[in-house]
């Protein structure tokens, strides 16, 4: 079985870890190096139905790229391969949100923003994507002490809970820093 063969029998709506150049797709064939080098590196379906689709054709519009300082999103447009990069000193913010169908990551910088659209089943993929994100544009360094969060119990703080339902973790989950409620009152008059 030839590669394009290979990469049609394994193509769905799904994120791939690119992990050797078998797995690159052969339009992005020209960036081997740089994809290989990677610290993490995946590619991101097109948004078609499978019948629609026949072995050759560009099943993977985007191949994003990961590294120690940056990010690297690769895609065709027109066929023509177009990078956009960003430093991950210049992130201002990170997104991540989705619902059944359409979830995104996306990383806002004050000149451009890159964002990557995927299917709920790559889930798995996505958290492992964030968490190497997240240690990416803010590593971690000295964990703030509290006593009143640190009194409670991890499954009854809420945002660990979110986090373990939506997030893979490689690890223990601990909480940077936290807001302490407030409840709504009523307003007293001057």
């Amino acid at each position: 079985m030839d590669k394009i063969d290979h990469e049609y029998d394994h193509f769905g709506p799904w994120l791939l870890q690119v992990k050797s150049s078998d797995d690159i797709p052969h339009q992005y064939f020209e960036y081997q190096d740089l994809i290989l080098a990677a610290n993490y590196c995946f590619k991101v379906p097109v948004k078609e139905d499978r019948r629609n689709l026949h072995p050759g054709v560009l099943l993977y519009n985007k191949v994003v790229v990961i590294n120690n300082d940056r990010i690297l999103e690769l895609s065709v447009i027109n066929d023509q391969i177009s990078t956009v990069e960003l430093r991950f000193q210049d992130v201002q913010y990170m997104v991540h949100r989705g619902d059944l169908l359409n979830c995104e990551i996306r990383l806002v910088t004050d000149q451009n923003s890159l964002s990557i659209q995927y299917n709920l089943v790559s889930m798995d993929l996505a958290g492992t994507v964030m968490h190497l994100l997240r240690e990416c544009v803010c590593p971690r360094g000295d964990i703030p002490s509290n006593p009143e969060i640190a009194n409670q119990k991890y499954s009854d703080r809420q945002i660990y809970s979110y986090y373990l339902i939506t997030e893979k973790e490689q690890g223990l989950l601990e909480i940077l820093d936290y807001q302490p409620c407030v409840e709504l009152g009523l307003l007293t008059s001057n």
